[in-house]
């Protein structure tokens, strides 16, 4: 309802104009007018002064058209449409309201985010939460009884290259225990987070992962005879033979849900992170790496990480330093030549002490090579580690006679065919061939004749 040109009344505010009308006229006593409007007939009578001095606009709400005193004033409104749209794009509303206090000293709530980003019309990267759809596993109890890891594929630099990052959290606390990035799910990556793990707070008493075959050897069922030998019940890959040498009880998950910690760290780390290296100025993945270890994962785990139900630890302490670098390898299994020497990938080795020494072997004796995750090689024999180095060339020996003069090698006979050899006529040796037959059978007529 429009009056007087310039008040704008509501439904309820129009109904208490025309009772107060009626009580001004005389129409309509105070009493009835407190009984329609359910008020007070002292304040039937404050409103009937009131109209009379100040016409139709003491209806209204003294509030009305002031701005509250907490309203966000309209060019910190911008800055955060211009941060939405420039260096911030992508995040969510709750990592905005977090880069915003962190970088630019706006404390802000993400639900006044959210409002205006609402009003400004722009798009919001989580517009709701997924509702659960299985049942959540009980945590454990214990910090590092239990350590989810995973690899994610994504545009983590924000340059168009699908990078994996690799991860392992905490099932106690949500910690982040390790990050790296590589170009692809590796087994590299997966070592380099287990050696963050072991080097800041020691051996996992367990480690939940899926079914790569990083971690779950393809060959399942077939067993060497020395595997056999040694008690193992299946085969294991490179990166299950180190843990099973660190004592790692390791399991796997059938289904993505049964990791839902690690999931939703993804899930977290997505939309965070991208712009967390763009603010950083993080262009290379050794940038990123360096990034991850230095600062954010701390970062992360203030924010997000909660207290175990027990605070006793289920990390074992870790080997030493040499013990460790030969675990976290790469194994390979190498027998001996007989001049004490082996063969990998293309190239003769022998090991020698930390000495300087030759070791002898005897022929078929079983040698591991190990190449570290710094790309050292290192042997493994007699569960002692050894260093390999290159063996010298080996030169042939040319034949000498009884007096011990050399014999000149004589030239071989070479086999050359002959200009009409049908090898010469190709592609069309049996043309060739005809021909030939039909000499034949010229030279048969011609002994018949006579």
């Amino acid at each position: 309802m429009k009056t007087g040109g310039d008040i704008f009344l509501n439904a309820r505010e129009s109904r208490k104009v025309y009772v107060m009308e009626q009580v001004l006229k005389g129409v309509m006593t105070a009493s009835c007018a407190a009984v329609s409007l359910n008020l007070s007939k002292r304040q039937i009578f404050r409103l009937k002064g009131t109209m009379k001095t100040q016409g139709l606009s003491a209806l209204v709400h003294g509030n009305r058209e002031r701005k509250p005193a907490h309203t966000i004033p309209d060019n910190l409104r911008n800055l955060i449409e211009l941060k939405a749209k420039g260096d911030y794009k992508g995040t969510s509303c709750a990592h905005m309201a977090e880069l915003l206090q962190e970088h630019d000293g706006i404390s802000i709530s993400s639900k006044s985010v959210i409002r205006i980003l609402k009003n400004a019309d722009m798009p919001l990267r989580h517009k709701h939460k997924s509702p659960a759809k299985h049942r959540s596993r009980p945590r454990k109890d214990l910090f590092g009884q239990m350590v989810q890891v995973d690899a994610s594929p994504y545009d983590w630099l924000s340059d168009g290259r699908m990078l994996s990052l690799h991860g392992a959290i905490d099932d106690a606390t949500s910690r982040v225990l390790g990050l790296w990035l590589c170009e692809h799910e590796c087994g590299m990556g997966y070592f380099k987070v287990l050696e963050q793990i072991i080097d800041l707070w020691g051996v996992p008493s367990s480690l939940l992962s899926d079914r790569h075959t990083i971690f779950v050897s393809p060959n399942s069922g077939r067993l060497s005879v020395q595997e056999e030998l040694i008690g193992m019940s299946e085969p294991l890959s490179q990166f299950g033979h180190s843990l099973s040498l660190l004592g790692v009880t390791h399991s796997q998950a059938r289904s993505p849900q049964s990791k839902g910690r690690m999931e939703r760290l993804w899930g977290t780390l997505q939309p965070r992170l991208p712009v967390e290296f763009a603010l950083n100025k993080c262009l290379s993945m050794e940038q990123a790496n360096l990034f991850l270890a230095a600062s954010f994962i701390k970062k992360h785990n203030d924010r997000f990480a909660v207290d175990p139900a027990s605070s006793d630890s289920a990390f074992s302490p870790a080997p030493d330093h040499n013990t460790l670098e030969l675990i976290l390898a790469w194994r390979h299994e190498r027998k001996a030549s007989s001049g004490s020497v082996i063969s990998f990938e293309g190239q003769r080795f022998q090991l020698a002490s930390a000495s300087g020494n030759i070791v002898s072997l005897r022929p078929k004796e079983p040698i591991t090579v190990v190449r570290t995750l710094s790309g050292a090689l290192k042997a493994i024999h007699n569960n002692k580690a050894f260093d390999l180095l290159p063996a010298p060339e080996r030169t042939a020996q040319k034949p000498t006679s009884k007096n011990g003069e050399a014999i000149a090698a004589v030239p071989g006979k070479s086999s050359i065919p002959a200009s009409n050899h049908p090898w010469r006529q190709y592609p069309n040796p049996i043309r060739i061939q005809e021909t030939e037959n039909n000499k034949i059978l010229n030279k048969i007529k011609v002994v018949s004749c006579k």
